[in-house]
């Protein structure tokens, strides 16, 4: 047992030899810390690192610009979040929220039936749900990400300038990422900012805005840039 998602990360985080699955109290919660996942060796293709969240809620409020996520896949490969809400609960110029965010050749991890959840009223690109690029401060910035074959699937997107960014480079792409059947809600500008990907998979998602009132000059659903 473990009283918090960094002790049982900490408790795997040295290596593991065979599949590990942490399940979360339905009971429990809500949970606030920041998890900060670097790579676990041993963890693989069959040696998946599951955190099952049976609806529970994961929340952080960040204020230094460095470390801006709730969850952060630092590199880390092969980990599975299910049925787990993710709050970032900032909303001020001094605060951040990039709720998941993957960086530094993160690969092969999957998001599948949470809540992802930013700021769904502020006008600052402090705010992302889901992000994937090469920058600790920036959702857009372009370079090696290097972060491959990462699923989406059946998730509920909520609030941020952009909701999900994909971002690689011209030279090196994110390869083969997939966003299937999640429910994208509540975005100022940007539902899916995509660029510098290759091979990148968007299907069956419903984007939608209906209560989000302040936008830009355009609202994109869908920005693609060098795919």
């Amino acid at each position: 047992n473990f009283a918090s998602f960094n002790d049982a990360y900490n408790y795997i985080k040295c290596g593991i030899n065979g599949p590990v699955t942490f399940n979360v109290d339905a009971a429990s919660g809500p949970y606030t810390e920041q998890l900060i996942i670097t790579p676990v060796f041993g963890a693989s293709v069959t040696n998946k690192i599951t955190f099952n969240g049976n609806g529970r809620q994961l929340r952080f409020l960040s204020t230094n610009t460095n470390e801006r996520a709730v969850i952060k896949l630092n590199g880390a490969d092969h980990f599975v979040f299910d049925s787990l809400q993710i709050t970032a609960t900032g909303s001020t110029t001094t605060e951040y929220g990039f709720t998941v965010q993957l960086i530094n050749d993160a690969d092969s991890n999957t998001f599948r039936k949470c809540t992802i959840e930013a700021n769904a009223v502020s006008t600052s690109t402090n705010f992302t749900p889901v992000v994937i690029s090469s920058s600790a401060t920036s959702a857009t910035a372009t370079g090696s990400a290097n972060c491959d074959g990462n699923t989406f699937s059946d998730n509920t997107i909520i609030g941020g300038y952009y909701s999900v960014t994909n971002v690689g480079s011209s030279t090196l792409a994110n390869q083969n990422n997939r966003f299937i059947r999640n429910k994208v809600q509540e975005f100022y500008l940007y539902g899916f900012y995509m660029n510098g990907t290759f091979n990148a998979l968007i299907e069956s998602n419903d984007i939608t805005r209906p209560t989000r009132t302040n936008s830009g000059t355009a609202i994109y659903g869908l920005s693609l840039i060098h795919i």
